[in-house]
């Protein structure tokens, strides 16, 4: 199984740092780690050299905090370049000096350093048991940074795993989070994850069209991080489908990037080995195929040189070289051997470790054991008193709940009564002077006339005593008594009344329930004191009904003569009983309801600053049947 490249740069964000020394200052440090950072992607060497400097100063100034993100930032050096024993070590350092400063955060990221360290070497288990770490530390955290890098990395162990599905779910996952903050770097490392799950199902056309997408993203951040790795899966795939000149365009711009992962290279070296052995330039393939030896050497990777000897015997064989292939056949076996009890040995010191650490646990429990004891007894006296306590405590938390319960209970009742006698009180005004119209009727018009009136009248009377005796009624219900009573009082005014009622809900209107005879006074108000009062005692009602922000608005705009010359009229300050008692509706809605209902009454002017009628809105809270 070759290795999956997950390398994403570790961000560790602090607060002020305290020196105990006065030869650094946090700004002075943040500048130097700053410049060592951004020579990551330039020049590995300087970036490490400047690290070495300002570990050295850390150290000087006795300054912790300091030192412990020196070791961190190395550890993401090395791992970046391939020195995954290195980086391992940094990387532990660092925590063992957060811990010593009780940084729990940054503890928490570094498990998940280690844990894309553990995955690249091929320890899942050990992997997956640091990022388990970070992100149960990161759990209700918004830090989609650190949870997305931590979905990464486990959907490379997957990968690795041939559990697919389960791999793609995490790279979704982690692009998710990447979206949240708007880091297209970070998309780029989880599409590079997809092009090689793709390239290890030997979906190689997918895979190229992930890796460009990438590419693309990368070039549009001006970041060359991913780019080799997608250059050199690219070429591969492209080898696998027998397109051997895309193969070796793709391979060769791998060898011209800057400052390129050792294992990249060497990826790149034994494909371009594969690449000329097809072509049959063969010494090209063992030039390249040496290059891989070689740099396996250095780097100390055995299991790259294993794979690079048994590569070049063959090419070695192809060429009639048959001595020198059968001298690397043999350094591949006795590699493999080596690497083999190798593992075997670190298995073995593995489960002796266990078992000395085993041995030392039972004379701690057992030394433990008498304490424990002891400290059961004391805990179990201790336990019965609190739980005592808590009885007591929840006892009286029942009773005071219950008393308060019966309070509110009994207090909505009399407000539920309260509106009830409101309602009574409204219906015997509203019968005065609506038999007053029609005694005004009979008076200026003919009995057949007067008794079509009443007839019509009589309906209408049935219909608000109906209504009265319910606390809600339908919005529907509602339109219908007032279009029946705009349509007697336009009778009464021999037609020189015009009403219209719009409707603009996002509900039907059978649905909306509010408090019977809410408007009525006031559409009465409209004509007896408004309209009524012109000249030509003609005019216009307009009721509109629109929902907006879970409220019911209602508005009623006449164009009477306006408030203000209704009680020059009068010569008095008109108190109008109905509206009195609607009034107290309402404020006894608000207090059943627990909602915000308002009403606010507005005088309306035309452009010369002259009344031109009264403009009323209600807002109701939207009760549904």
């Amino acid at each position: 199984m070759r290795n999956l490249f997950l390398i994403w740069l570790l961000i560790i964000h602090f607060g002020t740092v305290n020196l105990y020394g006065s030869c650094l200052d946090s700004l002075k440090f943040k500048e130097l780690e700053d410049k060592a950072v951004a020579l990551f992607e330039i020049n590995n060497d300087s970036a490490e050299l400047l690290l070495k400097n300002l570990e050295q100063l850390c150290i000087q100034c006795n300054y912790e905090k300091g030192l412990a993100k020196c070791y961190g930032q190395f550890g993401v050096l090395y791992k970046n370049i391939g020195n995954f024993p290195l980086s391992l070590e940094k990387f532990n350092e660092a925590i063992e000096l957060y811990k010593k400063l009780k940084n729990e955060k940054s503890v928490a990221i570094l498990h998940l350093s280690l844990g894309a360290v553990y995955t690249h070497i091929g320890d899942y288990s050990t992997a997956l048991e640091n990022i388990h770490k970070t992100l149960d530390f990161f759990e209700n955290s918004d830090n989609s940074f650190i949870k997305a890098g931590a979905y990464l990395t486990i959907s490379a162990i997957y990968i690795n795993n041939q559990e697919y599905d389960i791999a793609d779910e995490y790279i979704d996952k982690a692009i998710s989070e990447y979206k949240k903050i708007d880091n297209t770097w970070g998309i780029c490392g989880a599409l590079l994850n997809r092009g090689l799950m793709f390239y290890e199902q030997n979906k190689y056309i997918e895979c190229i069209k992930a890796l460009k997408e990438l590419i693309v993203l990368a070039e549009e951040v001006n970041s060359t991080f991913y780019i080799p790795d997608a250059y050199v899966y690219i070429g591969s795939s492209y080898l696998n489908l027998d397109n051997l000149n895309n193969a070796e365009e793709y391979l060769l711009k791998v060898l011209k990037c800057n400052d390129v992962n050792s294992q990249v290279l060497l990826e790149a070296y034994i494909y371009l080995g594969e690449l000329y052995y097809k072509k049959g330039e063969i010494n090209k393939a063992i030039d390249f195929t040496q290059k891989v030896i070689s740099d396996s050497k250095s780097l100390n990777l055995q299991g790259n040189l294993q794979k690079a000897y048994n590569i070049l015997a063959k090419y070695y064989s192809e060429s009639g070289r048959f001595k020198e292939a059968y001298s690397l056949k043999q350094l591949s076996y006795d590699l493999r051997d080596s690497l083999y009890n190798e593992e075997k040995s670190l298995q073995m010191k593995k489960l002796e470790t266990i078992y000395q650490v085993g041995k030392k646990q039972q004379k701690i429990e057992s030394l433990e054991k008498e304490n424990r004891i002891k400290e059961l007894e004391l805990q179990k006296s201790h336990i019965t008193y609190v739980l005592i306590i808590i009885i007591l405590v929840v006892m009286t938390l029942g009773i005071i709940l219950f008393i308060r319960n019966g309070k509110l209970k009994m207090q909505h009742k009399n407000i539920r009564l309260e509106q009830q006698l409101l309602r009574v009180q409204l219906n015997p005004h509203f019968i005065f002077n609506a038999i007053s119209a029609i005694q005004h009727y009979i008076l200026k018009n003919n009995p057949l006339e007067a008794g079509s009136y009443l007839s019509n009248f009589a309906k209408l009377m049935r219909s608000v005593l109906l209504n009265s005796r319910n606390e809600l009624v339908s919005l529907e219900t509602e339109i219908q008594t007032l279009e029946n009573y705009l349509t007697l009082q336009q009778l009464r005014l021999d037609g020189n009344l015009k009403f219209s009622l719009n409707e603009k809900l996002s509900f039907e209107n059978n649905e909306i329930l509010l408090p019977p005879m809410l408007l009525q006074p006031f559409i009465e108000n409209a004509i007896e004191h408004g309209i009524l009062k012109k000249i030509d005692q003609s005019g216009l009602i307009e009721i509109n009904f629109l929902t907006r922000d879970e409220l019911l608005i209602i508005e009623i705009i006449d164009d009477g003569i306006g408030r203000e010359a209704a009680r020059s009229i009068n010569n008095i300050k008109h108190k109008s009983l109905a509206t009195e008692i609607t009034l107290n509706r309402i404020k006894n809605m608000k207090s059943s309801y627990r909602k915000n209902v308002s009403l606010n009454i507005t005088d309306l002017e035309n452009y010369e600053g002259k009344p031109k009628g009264t403009k009323v809105i209600f807002e109701l809270p939207l009760i549904f049947s």
